[in-house]
């Protein structure tokens, strides 16, 4: 759905708080949806509508949505999956199972709009963005040289560089990928915020060290270990690009079932938490860190260490 609204404000409800009510102009390709009116405020843009028809969960904001003032300024919509957040609530679906279907809506989301970028409006993002990437890499060499860095320095970091963009470029989709339940993760947060300072109620989320990948998760990222193992020969491949995304997004769910695991036995055993945020800081400096964290989600996966099945009964039970 692709909206534009010229608003008018009519109404000052109270600090920070402001009302539009007559709309100039609406344009959408979904007319069985009109806005009523718009209200903003320092925390949240709240649309009101009335829709002829049931709204399935799938209909949403396009990402390309803005408000725009008399004096033509624009607002861009952020919140793209708020329908699909918004009819997931009502269903009163587990938080988990709510983020999933929001997940699902933020990628197509995202999918519909390089779509959009790409075949009308002709643009390409990613090389865009990798293009300028490369140019500031180049403009660094006459950064090195001003430096006084010999020439065996200046190879060795415009080959690092090289290899880094090189390995952006590799994982972008898994990138994108991961983005999809980040966001529908935040849009939750802002949504519980405010539909709770107007009455309703919600199931929250499990504390964070009960939190547990699916065991399911196990076969994926297995099977692109095995892959990425093989096809490592043959870089340029589409299944080695496949298997390298498909390792990239299982091992940072597994990174977060390991910093789960690290702060239940923090907690347990009554230990600073401050231990717990130099092991995150830790996976942005020490490659290998991450790998371990990587292998201890596993791990508490295959064995239940915190014992999140019920399975096991202590001792002095």
């Amino acid at each position: 759905m692709w909206l534009m609204a010229a608003l008018l404000p009519t109404t000052l409800w109270g600090k920070g708080e402001v009302t539009y009510t007559r709309l100039q102009s609406f344009y959408s390709n979904a007319g069985m949806v009109a806005i009523d009116k718009v209200v903003l405020s320092d925390t949240a843009t709240v649309m009101y509508c009335t829709a002829k028809g049931k709204i399935n969960p799938w209909f949403q904001f396009a990402p390309s949505t803005y408000l725009s003032d008399e004096e033509d300024a624009r607002y861009p919509v952020k919140g793209a999956v708020g329908l699909t957040l918004g009819e997931c609530m009502r269903r009163g679906y587990k938080p988990f199972k709510l983020m999933l279907i929001s997940s699902v809506a933020c990628l197509i989301s995202i999918g519909a709009s390089f779509l959009i970028a790409l075949y009308i409006m002709g643009i390409q993002p990613v090389d865009m963005m990798f293009t300028s990437l490369e140019e500031a890499a180049r403009e660094s060499v006459g950064y090195y040289q001003s430096m006084g860095m010999s020439q065996t320095e200046i190879d060795a970091a415009v080959k690092s560089n090289a290899e880094m963009l090189r390995m952006m470029r590799l994982i972008m989709p898994g990138a994108f990928f991961l983005c999809a339940p980040i966001i529908a993760f935040v849009n939750y947060l802002a949504a519980r915020k405010i539909l709770s300072k107007l009455g309703a109620a919600f199931e929250e989320f499990p504390p964070f060290t009960q939190w547990n990948v699916p065991g399911w998760m196990l076969w994926p990222y297995g099977i692109s270990l095995l892959m990425v193992s093989y096809y490592v020969q043959y870089p340029e491949s589409l299944m080695y690009h496949i298997s390298v995304n498909l390792q990239v997004i299982t091992s940072v769910f597994f990174v977060l079932q390991g910093i789960a695991l690290i702060y239940w036995w923090l907690e347990k055993n009554n230990k600073p938490k401050w231990w717990g945020t130099v092991s995150v800081a830790l996976l942005f400096f020490v490659q290998i860190f991450s790998q371990i964290i990587v292998f201890v989600g596993a791990f508490d996966l295959v064995f239940d260490f915190r014992n999140l099945s019920g399975k096991r009964t202590s001792k002095r039970a």
